[in-house]
């Protein structure tokens, strides 16, 4: 039986699970790189990230890593990080009603508590066509704070369609925690690596990065 043991929490397969061990193993390996980005003493100070926009409430980051760009983006939400953790999980098969970047997503496959499979499509942003995703997502509380990571995974059962391109998730990854002075609110950070795929000029990439 496949498992795996992250900060004090222990995920292990059903043996009719046992076929998914390579994406419980791929997310997390995701979700280590993920807390390591979380605990760079630079992080919160985006001391070595450049700001590539801002608007009320957000702003967004961006840097070179070994996978390619990564995008942070930086803000606030209403509500307890409880709460938001517990959406950002759960709210996965209503997220295109609610979305407009999202033409479909679902859960494919609930592995554990605290892992699953979920498979969603982009909306076309600008001249790139819509790409779709089959990730792996963990999910843990450290500390009084909510992580939620995923990381693109191969699954022969949901292979790439005409209507969409497969685009690759190297590092998908959220911090939510309780913002230090406001009661209810929460300070989120989405961290994003994406390959798009496909001939996509590079301004155009860094554009889209973080709407994809």
């Amino acid at each position: 039986m496949t498992s795996v043991e992250l900060h004090g929490v222990k995920d292990a397969l059903s043996p009719e699970h046992e076929k998914y061990s390579t994406a419980l193993k791929t997310v997390s390996e995701a979700f280590n790189e993920a807390i390591e980005f979380f605990n760079d003493s630079k992080f919160d100070s985006k001391e070595d990230w450049k700001k590539e926009a801002q608007n009320e409430g957000s702003t967004v980051y961006s840097k070179q890593i070994k996978q390619g760009k990564a995008f942070v983006l930086t803000g606030e939400l209403p509500g307890n990080w409880e709460d938001v953790l517990k959406s950002q999980w759960t709210e996965v098969n209503g997220m295109s009603t609610w979305n407009d970047n999202v033409v479909f997503s679902k859960v494919a496959h609930t592995l554990t508590e605290n892992v699953d499979i979920v498979h969603y499509a982009n909306a076309d942003v600008m001249v790139v066509k819509s790409r779709d995703y089959v990730v792996a997502r963990m999910k843990r509380i450290i500390d009084g704070n909510g992580y939620l990571v995923a990381r693109s995974i191969e699954l022969s059962e949901l292979p790439e369609t005409k209507g969409h391109v497969r685009g690759h998730i190297h590092i998908g990854a959220g911090r939510m925690a309780p913002h230090p002075t406001k009661q209810d609110t929460t300070v989120i950070d989405y961290i994003m690596c994406i390959d798009l795929k496909g001939l996509i000029p590079k301004s155009i990439v860094n554009s889209v990065g973080f709407m994809m």
